[in-house]
């Protein structure tokens, strides 16, 4: 997800590698790549995990980069929301969520509890918005999304829309490694993975400009 106000812009909804057997990036490798690319502002939020929150905090700080941290909630391979921490408390009642269904081994619920110092970004569903959106809940949009928005159904929804591109990968060179990982996780073949259960091939950092320039419309 990327927003652009107050001239910063922010990519948010990052994989590192400890989004286990999904995300092929270290927390060094991650930061550095937002460096290169102009970010200012970025988030990790690893898959039902916040591991490496504090290296990530740490190396934000030495690359000059402003650190947001969140959750990116999933049952299996069903991507619910992206959840991110606005302050401490947000830190902690994520993490008290997370913590609560590794210990009763269940499901997240679809909709998220209502946080009251976190945002939460739910993907776009071309079957319309589950619920009425709270007001720190907003749509992730992603570039094959963008087409459906002109549709006058989605009119409504318009001004809580934000951008959302996930980073789970370093280059399109290594998507190779993340369809091995998959398929580990799985335990079939690269060639009988389903598009659910993968990254896209674009899933790496792209420079701000050409991102931005894919939702002028």
């Amino acid at each position: 997800m990327l927003n652009h106000c107050n001239k910063t812009v922010v990519l948010i909804n990052c994989h590192s590698y400890y989004s286990l057997k999904y995300g092929t990036l270290s927390v060094k490798e991650l930061v550095q790549k937002a460096k290169d690319n102009n970010y200012d502002c970025i988030a990790l939020t690893d898959i039902n995990c916040m591991t490496g929150v504090y290296d990530f905090i740490l190396e934000c700080g030495e690359q000059g980069i402003k650190p947001v941290v969140g959750i990116e909630f999933r049952n299996g391979d069903e991507l619910l929301y992206v959840a991110l921490a606005r302050n401490a408390a947000g830190f902690k009642e994520l993490n008290e969520l997370l913590s609560y269904r590794n210990i009763n081994k269940g499901k997240f619920a679809k909709q998220a509890p209502a946080f009251q110092n976190s945002y939460v970004i739910y993907p776009f569903q071309q079957n319309g918005i589950p619920h009425t959106l709270r007001e720190n809940e907003y749509i992730g949009i992603q570039t094959q999304d963008i087409n459906q928005l002109f549709s006058q159904r989605y009119k409504s929804i318009i001004k809580k829309c934000v951008i959302l591109h996930p980073v789970s990968i370093s280059s399109r060179f290594e998507y190779g490694l993340h369809l091995c990982l998959r398929a580990m996780d799985h335990n079939v073949v690269m060639d009988k993975l389903q598009p659910q259960q993968c990254a896209k091939l674009e899933h790496h950092i792209p420079p701000i400009d050409k991102l931005l320039s894919k939702y002028d419309r």
